[in-house]
């Protein structure tokens, strides 16, 4: 330890000396290039801050932007509605504020739909559609579509039906329904008449009863 202390106060010592020995042209131009060297130092902060600034400012702007991108959405409302049409709406609104923007629902509307089927506390994504129906259409719809299943369940299969229940159809005697079997199977009904198994006459009274 005592020998550490001398060869420290030796350097020291020796350095004091240096000192001493400089020229004031030399004292000079070490004290620029420290005052240089403080500033630079100062200027590199004072350059990292204001960067770290700008990127917080862009960030935030960035962030910004975003949140404003996706502050509005925009519901087609149609139907039994007073004013149907394209709305825009704040994000995280419900269908409830969609209705009610569209003037709310008309009187044709069909109420039963509403109050048992609409969930008017559904929260809205962008571009969705919104359809009100009006008093009785859901009923004709389903009435059409059991109409229509009634009615092709009763047509008589000109692939797959009977010579009975050929020979049933108007205008189709035992003779003609044996040539729809023998001529089996078929694409489509036209081909009764393209391959001149009935004439176009016989063929439009039985149109309307006839299936694949």
């Amino acid at each position: 330890m005592f020998e550490e202390k001398v060869v420290v106060g030796q350097y020291l010592t020796n350095l004091v000396i240096l000192l001493k020995k400089l020229s004031i042209s030399t004292w000079v131009y070490l004290v620029s290039l420290l005052t240089s060297c403080f500033f630079i130092i100062l200027a590199l902060l004072k350059l990292q801050t204001i960067s770290n600034a700008v990127s917080v400012e862009i960030y935030s702007q960035a962030s910004e932007s975003k949140e404003n991108s996706i502050s509005k959405i925009y519901a087609d409302v149609g139907g039994a509605v007073k004013h149907p049409g394209v709305y825009s709406l704040e994000y995280g609104q419900r269908l409830a504020r969609a209705i009610e923007m569209a003037g709310g629902l008309s009187n044709k509307a069909d109420k039963i739909f509403v109050s048992q089927t609409l969930n008017l506390a559904k929260l809205l994504d962008d571009g969705e559609k919104i359809y009100i129906p009006f008093e009785g259409e859901l009923e004709n719809q389903n009435s059409e579509i059991q109409n229509s299943e009634l009615d092709h369940s009763n047509l008589v299969s000109i692939n797959n039906g009977s010579l009975e229940e050929l020979d049933s159809l108007p205008g189709i005697g035992e003779k003609r329904a044996e040539d729809i079997l023998a001529n089996r199977p078929y694409s489509k009904i036209k081909d009764l008449v393209e391959q001149n198994i009935l004439s176009e006459g016989i063929f439009n009274g039985i149109e309307e009863y006839i299936g694949l």
